[in-house]
């Protein structure tokens, strides 16, 4: 029924982690596989676990180029989507064949924090859960917005869409720009009840280096989209603010990412100038 994909480099410890919540799914075991996909980390050998796991190996392409390669080595009818980085609760794959439901659509699911006491951790993942609901809050079954580490949608149509944009080289854009194509024919559906944890551990440099991609990525998705950039109108930056409430230094944080999205995105695009 599902073939779970994994995209890795360089995080075995994570990985395993990962893949030992996979196991623990409250899922038939013979309705799903796994594709872990390394992408030139050297991943090494996994342990032994009661889980229908596969190995494909590449050359570094980048996280959108592996999580095609899985999906092209997928048998499942369905595909879901999550990162080395993250843990599953049992009843995910349950929850989101609920969501799916047979029908012709991609269902996104919530990203939780698991590292609560990384203050950078924890405004990455707000910044994460205010795009969820400024992008999806009003209409959850006309979705505009969904991560890939949370991502699940039936495998015809991901091959009808072409996949993830593999031109995203680096990790911050491809599942924007997936997430628009799903939402220009509304077929993404926002389900804050499948979630995943995210143990991903951030400093200052971490977190000011992710938005720098991030905005390095924005500028092929709007090259894609629209052909030009444009800033959010002031009330996506107001509510951004407002978004966590009295807490001044994941404020902080919060406008710090827009100001270093806004320098990878200038970056990126005098590099690319002739």
């Amino acid at each position: 029924m599902f073939s779970i994909v994994v995209p890795t480099r360089g995080r075995p410890g994570a990985l395993v982690a990962c893949l030992e919540s996979l196991a623990r799914l409250d899922y038939p075991p013979d309705a799903f596989e796994v594709v872990v996909v390394d992408d030139g980390g050297a991943c090494g050998a996994l342990p032994e676990l009661d889980l229908d796991v596969r190995v494909v190996r590449q050359d570094r392409s980048g996280p959108a180029a592996a999580r095609n390669r899985g999906a092209a080595e997928a048998r499942g009818r369905y595909l879901a989507f999550t990162d080395d980085d993250c843990t599953v609760p049992p009843d995910w794959l349950s929850r989101l064949e609920a969501r799916l439901d047979g029908g012709g659509h991609a269902v996104g699911g919530r990203v939780v924090n698991a590292v609560p006491e990384s203050v950078y951790s924890e405004a990455s993942e707000l910044l994460v859960a205010f795009l969820h609901r400024y992008h999806n809050g009003a209409a959850p079954d006309a979705a505009r917005f969904a991560t890939s580490n949370n991502l699940g949608l039936p495998s015809a149509l991901f091959a009808e869409l072409g996949g993830f944009d593999s031109g995203f080289a680096l990790a911050g854009g491809e599942d924007r720009d997936l997430s628009d194509r799903l939402g220009q024919r509304q077929l993404l559906v926002y389900a804050p009840e499948v979630v995943v944890h995210h143990h991903r551990r951030m400093g200052l440099r971490d977190f000011v280096c992710q938005h720098f991609r991030y905005g390095r990525g924005a500028v092929r998705y709007h090259a894609l989209r629209t052909g030009h950039a444009r800033l959010e109108p002031l009330r996506f930056y107001r509510e951004l603010i407002r978004f966590p409430g009295r807490r001044p230094r994941i404020q902080a944080l919060l406008v710090l990412s827009q100001l270093f999205t806004g320098l990878g995105y200038a970056y990126e695009k005098r590099i690319r100038r002739p």
